[in-house]
């Protein structure tokens, strides 16, 4: 079965979002995706290519359960194993001792999650070996506290060796150059690009900001480090993740405008409210 058909056969299936809300503070931790569908894509080797089909998957949502297989593919893991001079598991053993600032931060990433709450759980030792792998694989890239939610929630949908390729996809060749350096370079340049686009795609919000002078940083911060992960739930990260592996960083972007229009436009409302209180208070 060719890729485009099993897309379609998903999209046809209309699943659901059944499994999702657990993830965040529940008691999982990714096993062997396991899908009707699942043995069609595996056993195809086709990769995936822009289509109507994939498209429209990706922007509905990759089904629970079949992000081990789609997530690997838009990557294009394979590839990447193949150019790596070492393999996941040589990098593991190679990679000396835990950084200690990985260290600082192991159960900062999901501490509700039962995997995640002890230094010796499960969910914890995959998260320290995928983190040093990647400090090892990509030295100069850097590393904050924001990289260890990308993980963390990455090894909730994927296995151990899937989540650290896929990271290092989105680390190297999606995020821009710098983003998770202790300076966080690239991520403030990305605030800055944040701020122009509310500019340019949201001007009455931007004269709402500007008239209040509020500085949209001090939020917008904590989603770009992030890529929304501990800020929405579960459901809407994976939602974001799908199109960001497909479009790029733009999709956070695209979110970060989408929340900022929402809140300010509550905000907006309540003031008006405020504004005629007391003609209904006379």
């Amino acid at each position: 079965m060719s890729c485009s058909a099993v897309i379609e056969s998903i999209r046809a299936s209309k699943p659901t979002a059944d499994g999702f809300d657990e993830l965040g503070k529940g008691s999982q931790l990714c096993q062997k995706p396991k899908h009707t569908l699942g043995s069609s894509w595996n056993s195809n080797k086709e990769p995936l290519d822009s289509s109507t089909h994939l498209d429209q998957l990706l922007c509905e949502g990759v089904p629970f359960g079949l992000h081990g297989y789609i997530y690997p593919l838009l990557c294009n893991t394979p590839s990447m194993k193949t150019a790596s001079k070492h393999s996941y598991i040589e990098l593991c053993e190679n990679s000396g001792p835990s950084d200690r600032a990985i260290e600082k931060d192991l159960l900062r990433a999901l501490p509700d999650n039962y995997f995640f709450r002890k230094l010796q759980d499960r969910g914890v030792q995959s998260l320290r070996r995928v983190l040093n792998s990647i400090n090892a694989h990509l030295p100069h890239y850097g590393y904050c506290q924001g990289m260890g939610m990308l993980v963390g929630y990455l090894l909730l949908i994927l296995e151990e060796e899937d989540a650290f390729w896929v990271s290092v996809h989105i680390i190297s060749k999606i995020l821009p150059e710098k983003y998770f350096s202790e300076e966080l370079i690239g991520l403030r340049v990305e605030q800055k690009l944040l701020r122009k686009l509310v500019k340019q795609k949201l001007p009455r919000t931007d004269e709402f900001l500007n008239e209040r002078d509020v500085d949209i940083t001090l939020v917008s911060i904590n989603w770009l480090v992030t890529l929304f992960a501990g800020v929405l739930p579960p459901v809407m990260v994976y939602r974001v993740w799908d199109v960001m592996l497909y479009r790029g960083f733009a999709a956070i972007h695209s979110m970060s405008l989408f929340l900022l229009r929402t809140i300010l436009s509550r905000c907006h409302f309540h003031t008006m409210a405020l504004n005629f209180l007391p003609a209904f208070q006379n």
